[in-house]
């Protein structure tokens, strides 16, 4: 067990030296002059919508070699360890990107704490799901039972649409969580207290 937390570790400090914070800083004040009359909010929606964009994309292609009969498997389990380091530095910078929008000013540090955490999500998350691993073989076995013979084989399309929603659901699911954590709190209004007649 240590060696993998090693070696989430090793890969985290390796996304936090590809994720300058002045880069993203830059990055969002960019955003910013290219839509000046958007509320932090619209922003938000705005940089969740671009790493939606990418991680779907990015998503469906990983999965793609899945879909060759007999090597597709292989290549698609031999990419696991590229694909879960992009989406891992894709959700990271999507964090510290909706930090910085929200006023927060995350360092090197901040960078690689964050790394580490999506990429215990997203290694949880792909020893659960599968990510990638929906081979022409795999799929139809487990869907024959419910779909039938003919319809099993068809089964491996699916595979790239599955994993480009698993993507986009990721994306969402971190914007969502970094929106929580940045995002000022408003003060609960002050009960308006009337005079009773």
């Amino acid at each position: 067990m240590s060696e993998a937390k090693d070696l989430l570790h090793t890969v985290a400090e390796r996304i936090a030296r590809d994720l300058d914070p002045v880069q993203l800083q830059l990055r969002v004040q960019s955003l910013r002059d290219q839509r000046p009359g958007a509320s932090n909010d619209q922003l938000a929606e705005a940089i969740t919508g671009w790493y939606s964009f990418q991680a779907t994309a990015f998503g469906t292609a990983a999965t793609l070699p899945a879909l060759l009969p007999g090597i597709g498997t292989a290549l698609a389990l031999a990419s696991l360890p590229i694909e879960l380091y992009l989406q891992a530095r894709l959700l990271t910078a999507l964090e510290m990107e909706l930090a910085i929008l929200y006023g927060q000013k995350p360092t090197a540090v901040d960078v690689e704490r964050s790394a580490q955490h999506v990429l215990e999500g997203l290694t949880v998350g792909a020893v659960a799901a599968g990510s990638g691993l929906l081979g022409p073989g795999l799929f139809p076995r487990l869907l024959r039972p419910l779909l039938g013979r003919e319809l099993a084989r068809l089964a491996p399309l699916l595979a790239p649409v599955l994993t480009a929603a698993t993507a986009y659901r990721s994306v969402q699911a971190t914007a969502k969580t970094a929106r929580e954590r940045y995002q000022p709190q408003t003060p609960p209004a002050e009960p308006v207290q009337v005079p009773v007649e």
